[in-house]
């Protein structure tokens, strides 16, 4: 039986390492119920180079040569009992035109193909792809919500979110955020705004607010630019 499409919601490190753990108890071959962790299959399963498995991963948006890749090798057809899987990470930053390209693949893969879109929240997901996906949440015991970054723009007794020069230091401290971190981070905070906007009276102030980080999601930063990226995000905010 065919599996539908599946669109994967959470922390983009959990969710990196659910797709590998679920990858791995699909091929491997040497544990009885679960994967073994320990055979040539798994370890490259986790070193994203096992051939039945194409990992995708955009810079800021995914490339029309990236979708290409997908529609070429979709064109070949399995052997008996094969399965190949396509795993698109920060499935948020496939655009309008390349979700067009791949939905009739999405909606109807041929035998033994299949998709799982990773992102951090469902709502940031084109629609054609989420609604024809079956959508599972995976819920981190390390969530984003309680990271200092996330904090000082969310809570106005923080110190950092009142004081640019604690607010700084609080980047000294976290230099080495990777781009991906940092955009985990923002669509945590943008999705506290929009939830206080359902419940709050000033929503000329919201509005800004959420408007500020919408502007921030479409440019995200580059990898190494974490940390100018939070700078100019503060004082616009």
């Amino acid at each position: 039986m065919q599996v539908p499409s599946q669109v994967w919601v959470g922390n983009p490190t959990e969710l990196h390492q659910q797709a590998i753990k679920f990858l791995q108890n699909q091929f491997c071959k040497l544990g009885s119920q679960a994967a073994c962790h320990k055979c040539t299959t798994c370890h490259q399963i986790r070193d994203q180079q096992f051939y039945n498995i194409l990992w995708l991963c955009p810079d800021n948006q995914y490339k029309v040569e990236q979708v290409r890749e997908v529609l070429m090798r979709l064109a070949l057809r399995l052997g008996h009992d094969e399965q190949f899987y396509f795993i698109f990470q920060d499935a948020q930053c496939l655009n309008e035109s390349g979700a067009n390209s791949l939905l009739k693949s999405i909606e109807e893969p041929p035998l033994g193909y299949n998709f799982i879109f990773l992102v951090p929240r469902k709502e940031l997901l084109i629609a054609t792809i989420l609604s024809r996906s079956i959508v599972k949440n995976f819920v981190s015991q390390d969530s984003s919500a309680s990271h200092e970054i996330y904090l000082a723009f969310t809570s106005q007794k923080n110190k950092f979110a009142q004081n640019a020069m604690e607010f700084n230091n609080l980047l000294e401290k976290y230099k080495d955020l990777t781009d991906q971190e940092s955009r985990t981070i923002l669509d945590q905070i943008y999705g506290y705004w929009l939830n206080q906007a359902k419940s709050e009276s000033d929503l000329l102030n919201l509005n800004q607010k959420i408007t500020c980080l919408q502007q921030a999601q479409e440019f995200p930063p580059m990898p190494g630019s974490s940390k100018l990226f939070w700078r100019n995000l503060y004082l616009r905010f």
